[in-house]
């Protein structure tokens, strides 16, 4: 039958999506991890290319799956892809339970790599505001100086009000 084809297709997209998010989440995680050493501006480029060829990725395996869950609602003339709705169809309950278990782990998967993302975040805007202030230190001192170095003299200069 159509629709359990279809339904079959959709659970194992779910299982290579989850598949994706779980190498994501490991990644984060390793990132979070070398940033705790030391931050480098190329680990971090480098960070941030991979990090968009994963999303990308990620995004082309939702959007089959978008594809598949509109055809599966098509079929079954079903206005919104839930679980609810399928339950009332004549669809195997296994492969529903199915369904909603890969849903409910990327859900989970995807929870973590939020967590993951914040953390890292909250440590580039420390090291970010660390570096400001050194740059601050420094600017500062090269003020102070520039004040007291003996290089040329500075003298008084006076406006003449009656030209």
């Amino acid at each position: 039958m159509m629709r359990s084809k279809i339904l079959d297709e959709l659970i194992s997209g779910y299982q290579v999506e989850l598949e994706k998010y779980e190498e994501f989440s490991k990644f984060a995680l390793f990132f979070e991890k070398e940033l705790e050493q030391e931050i480098e501006t190329e680990k971090l480029k480098k960070y941030m290319i991979e990090r968009e060829v994963k999303i990308a990725e990620i995004k082309e395996r939702e959007a089959h799956n978008i594809l598949l869950k509109n055809q599966l609602c098509e079929i079954l003339n079903v206005s919104e892809f839930t679980i609810i709705n399928f339950k009332d169809c004549s669809i195997d309950s296994k492969k529903l339970d199915q369904l909603n278990e890969w849903i409910l782990k990327i859900e989970d998967t995807i929870k973590s790599i939020l967590v993951s993302d914040q953390r890292i975040q909250d440590k580039l805007k420390m090291e970010k505001e660390a570096t400001k202030l050194e740059l601050h230190r420094i600017q500062s001192f090269k003020r102070a100086k520039n004040a007291y170095s003996g290089g040329e003299t500075l003298e008084a200069q006076f406006i003449d009000k009656n030209k």
